[in-house]
This record gives structure tokens, C-alpha cells and sequence, in this order.
């Protein structure tokens, strides 16, 4: 390729005493190099153009010329002699080639899973696979450009291993020790001052004989006396509880008792419309918005004015019809529970209005303009686009894949970036806000939650640590006075 370097060799382990090495380039059999080993000389020369100028070396050990910086202009034949005889000759031919494209693909045995590819080499390539532990397929990911391509082979069992489950990081653990720890103290600080109290109350007792009453008597609650409730009914009221020496509570009520009918007087013919589109051989629902279907509700559907089905809420039958040409034979769906229209494996004779009547309570028309079109969306290509230029691009002709394509941008990069993913049917462009998704970083220390769990457990160590210092101090004064103030 040109700009390597290409060495000619002699095939010689060592030139002997005497020997003498010539070689020549092109028709016109001009020197490049000579070797004199009676004269003791190693020469190169620049041929009569200069091409060859600071391009040519000599091994001294064999003989060997080495072109360096080689271009197109050095393509042509080459002659070694040895003491006047024709040793080898060389037909040396450079090209020139424009490395201006890189492609990443990913193979499952021999069909092509996904591809990606980059015409800015400064861009790293990336392309995501995921394959199970347990996948039996050979699968292989190819680099290749104008020049050259490499292939390595994946092998599952040295790549992926079964993970164990480590539990909760050290950290984590210490955290939520600390607060449990915190906790249990101040329980014991609570259990500890309610005992030292009851016994201070003891104490006093004793030393306190002849009173009616101790002094850390405990306030009495007052009970309540309930009398029974009566329940009773006032026609055309609400019913209401009734109870002596408590206020009355009234419940209000929603809703007509069973006796009382409500009737709907039937509204103005509604009509909804809405448009469909599906992909042909997909299954596409046509909804009535209902949530179930009353006893005086009957539903019906029809194509183009043509009766395909209806269902008799009251006598609970469901018919579906093929139409006079059948083009709904075995297709046709109907929810009992809602009465939405279920249309399978859909195709574009399929196409055109439907209507949904209902009629009970009320009477409702909608209509459904359904369109079905045909598609072969065989794979999806995804690309980032620095202004007007391609920059990468990702395609997959598994639908299954998930598609992921980095970029990496400076902070401070001023271009505009867009990701552009498209297939047969659609496109869609994202344009890329740097400003918005990349932000300088700080040192923000530990995360909130760590802060306010340390918190936490500081203030539950202080505060009892508060409290069993103001019980020790209380119990001291209580020896002295010998009287309980708890």
C-alpha cells in the first residue's frame, strides 16, 4: 500500500568474498543499488528521475533493498544480479487506497446479526450483543475496511458466568447497624427510666407509711358508658343511628333503593370517529369504550354498511358473519364482555369503515377508518449526524436486537449532533442538547441517604446518651430527698 515500506529479498544468508550484487528497476535496467565486496563499496542511487531520493536502504548482511515511503511512481520491475548473473526478479505493483470507512458487524453462525459503521476513524466503535449463558450458537464479530478484515470468535462459557448474589456492600451493612443500634438504646433508655420510676415509687411507699395514696399516682380515665343503638328507618330519609347519651350520626347514602326505578331517556344518535392503521398479517381491536355489556344492550357491527356482527345483550347470543366473499372467514372476534371487534391476520382487503352501534339505555354510533398497509421492514438502521455528515451508523437485520450506538462529545463541543433511526416504513430524529444531558462534575461527597442515616444515628447515640445521664441524675437526687419526682 502506498507509504509502507516493501523489502526485495536476495534469499542469500550472507554475501561471500567477491561477490557482487546489482540491482536494476524498469525497462531501461537503471541502477538503484550495488554491493562490491572486492572493492568493499555499498551504494544506493536515486535513479534518473530522483524517485527513489532517501527511499532506499541495503542489508549489509544479505542484500536485501528495502524501498521505504514507497509510492505508485515505484510500481514496476525490479532485477537482483550476482556476479553478473540474474538471481530474481520483482513485479512490485502499490496502490492507493482512501481507508475511509470501518465496519463492526456481529454474526450468528453464517447470517449477519448487526453491523455498524464509522467514517470518522476518531470515533471508537461500539456494538452491543447480548447472547443467554446457556445459547448453544456460535457467534463471531468481523472488523473489516477497504484493506483488510479480523475475526474473532465468541466463546460464551470463558465470557459469561452465573453471577451470586454478594448481598449488601460493608458499607451499607455498618450504616444500618449504627441505626439499628441507635434505636435499641433509646428503647433501653425508656424501659430503664419507666423501671427506675416504678421503683421510686415503691421507695417512697415504704418510707412514706399512713398515706392514703402514693405519691406517683397515676391519673384515672374516665369510662365511658355506651347504651345500645337503635336503628330505624323514616320514609323518604336517610337512615340514621340513634343512640342515647351520644350524638346522633347520620350516613349518607348514594345510589336508588332496589324499589325505586330509574329510567334513561334515550339520547341523540352519537357518532365518534377514529382513524386505525395496521400492518398487514397483524390483529388490530376495534373498542366500544364499555366496560361491560348490560341485558338491554345490543351491539352491532357493520363493514361498508354490510352486517359482519351483533350481539343480543338480553338473549346473550353472539353472531359473526363472513360477508357475501367470505373475506372475514375465521378473522372476526367479539369480546361477550365489552363487545370490542377483534379483526386477525388482517390484510388490505380488509380496509375501510367500520361502525359499531349500540343501543339500550342510550344509542351510540362510532366509526373506525381503517387502513392497512404493506411492508417489509427487513431491518432498521440507527445514525449519529454531526451537522449534515455522517459520523456513524448502526444496522440490524434482527428486529430483536436492541440497537445502541455511542458518542462521544466534549462538554464544551459546539456542533449540533441528531440520531436518526429509520426503516422501510419511518424515521425519526433526535436532536442531541449537550447542554441538557452533559454537565460538569463536582466532588458532591457522600450520598444524601448516607448523610441523613449518619445523622440519624448520631442524634439517637446523643440523645441517649442525654437521657440515661438525666435518669442516673434523678435517681442521685431521689436517694438524697427520698422522694420520687418522676
Amino acid at each position: 500500500m502506498e507509504g509502507d515500506s516493501v523489502t526485495l529479498y536476495t534469499n542469500l544468508s550472507e554475501i561471500h568474498k567477491g561477490d557482487n550484487i546489482l540491482w536494476k528497476f524498469g525497462s531501461e535496467k537503471c541502477i538503484l543499488a550495488e554491493i562490491s565486496t572486492k572493492y568493499g563499496f555499498f551504494s544506493t542511487f536515486d535513479g534518473p528521475d530522483g524517485r527513489f531520493r532517501d527511499r532506499l536502504k541495503l542489508d549489509n548482511q544479505t542484500g536485501s533493498l528495502i524501498i521505504t515511503n514507497i509510492t505508485t511512481k515505484h510500481a514496476g520491475l525490479y532485477e537482483v544480479k550476482i556476479n553478473g548473473v540474474s538471481l530474481k526478479t520483482f513485479s512490485v505493483s502499490v496502490y492507493a487506497v482512501n481507508v475511509s470507512d470501518v465496519t463492526l458487524s456481529w454474526y450468528k453462525g453464517n447470517s449477519l446479526l448487526s453491523s455498524i459503521s464509522v467514517s470518522d476513524l476518531s470515533i471508537s466503535l461500539s456494538l452491543p450483543l447480548e447472547v443467554e449463558y446457556q445459547d448453544k450458537n456460535t457467534y463471531s464479530c468481523v472488523i473489516n475496511n477497504p484493506i483488510s478484515n479480523q475475526t474473532q470468535h465468541l466463546n460464551i462459557s470463558e465470557l459469561c458466568h452465573t453471577c451470586e448474589d454478594k448481598g449488601l456492600p460493608l458499607f451499607h451493612i455498618v450504616l444500618i447497624s449504627a441505626a439499628a443500634s441507635g434505636f435499641l438504646l433509646i428503647v433501653a433508655a425508656v424501659v430503664g427510666t419507666f423501671c427506675i420510676c416504678k421503683k421510686c415509687r415503691k421507695n417512697v411507699q415504704r418510707q412514706k407509711e399512713g398515706r392514703s395514696a402514693a405519691l406517683c399516682k397515676p391519673k384515672t380515665r374516665q369510662k365511658l358508658k355506651w347504651e345500645k343503638c337503635r336503628y330505624s328507618t323514616g320514609t323518604g330519609r336517610s337512615p340514621k343511628h340513634t343512640c342515647s347519651k351520644m350524638p346522633i350520626v347520620t350516613y349518607k347514602l348514594f345510589g336508588a333503593p332496589k324499589d325505586q326505578t330509574m329510567f334513561l331517556k334515550k339520547a341523540n344518535h352519537s357518532v365518534f370517529g377514529e382513524s386505525v392503521s395496521v400492518m398487514e398479517g397483524d390483529s388490530v381491536t376495534l373498542n366500544t369504550d364499555l366496560t361491560e355489556i348490560h341485558e338491554d344492550e345490543d351491539i352491532v357491527w357493520q363493514f361498508e354498511n354490510i352486517l359482519v356482527s351483533e350481539n343480543n345483550g338480553e338473549a346473550g347470543n353472539v353472531t359473526i358473519y363472513d360477508v357475501p366473499d367470505g373475506r372475514f372467514r375465521d378473522r372476526l372476534k367479539l369480546d361477550p364482555q365489552t363487545g370490542s371487534l377483534t379483526i386477525t391476520n388482517i390484510t388490505n382487503e380488509h380496509s375501510g369503515l367500520y361502525e359499531v352501534q349500540i343501543s339500550g339505555a342510550k344509542f351510540l354510533s362510532k366509526t373506525f377508518s381503517v387502513s392497512v398497509y404493506v411492508v417489509n421492514a427487513s431491518h432498521a438502521n440507527l445514525s449519529w449526524y454531526k451537522g449534515n455528515s455522517l459520523l456513524s451508523s448502526i444496522s440490524v437485520s434482527d428486529l430483536s436486537i436492541s440497537l445502541s450506538l455511542p458518542l462521544e462529545v466534549e462538554y464544551q463541543d459546539k456542533n449540533t449532533y441528531s440520531c436518526v433511526i429509520n426503516n422501510p416504513i419511518s424515521n425519526q430524529t433526535t436532536h442531541l442538547d449537550i447542554s441538557k444531558l452533559c454537565h460538569t462534575c463536582s466532588d458532591q461527597g457522600l450520598p444524601l441517604l448516607y448523610v441523613v442515616l449518619i445523622s440519624a444515628a448520631g442524634s439517637l447515640l446523643i440523645f441517649a446518651a442525654v437521657t440515661i445521664f438525666w435518669i442516673w441524675k434523678k435517681c442521685r437526687k431521689i436517694d438524697q430527698e427520698g422522694k420520687c419526682s418522676c
